[in-house]
């Protein structure tokens, strides 16, 4: 077994990694990865809006369309928590723009809530 370790998309990877292949990893490195597809698109600036219809919401989904919506939720780390049986770090800065601090506390919650091992570092 070995650890996965990711920063941004590589984090989300980490993430997915965790949750979707629990038998995989021993631990896991989390470096400001998105923990939900929906939350961090809701987050992204009003500036940002122009370019979402051929960027994210394109590959990833929209979340205002309620299919799309279902799908990003399911193919989130966050709402399969309770998959996780390896111990994780996960490092946010507390002012990244472009993957917010919400992305590593709500995952982080989460796993204080269902009792998993999570070590949490917000870099100011």
């Amino acid at each position: 077994r070995v650890a996965i370790m990711g920063g941004s998309y590589g984090g989300y990877a980490t993430l997915v990694g965790l949750t979707f292949t629990p038998d995989t990893f021993a631990c896991g490195v989390d470096i400001v990865g998105i923990s939900s597809l929906v939350t961090v698109i809701e987050s992204f600036p009003d500036y940002w809006a122009p370019a979402l219809a051929g960027t994210w919401y394109k590959f990833v989904g929209n979340p205002a369309n309620e299919t799309e919506r279902a799908d990003m939720i399911a193919r989130s780390p966050l709402y399969h928590v309770e998959n996780i049986t390896a111990p994780l770090l996960i490092g946010q800065g507390e002012n990244d723009p472009r993957v917010t601090k919400l992305e590593s506390d709500q995952m982080v919650d989460e796993m204080a809530n269902l009792g998993k091992a999570v070590t949490y570092l917000n870099y100011p």
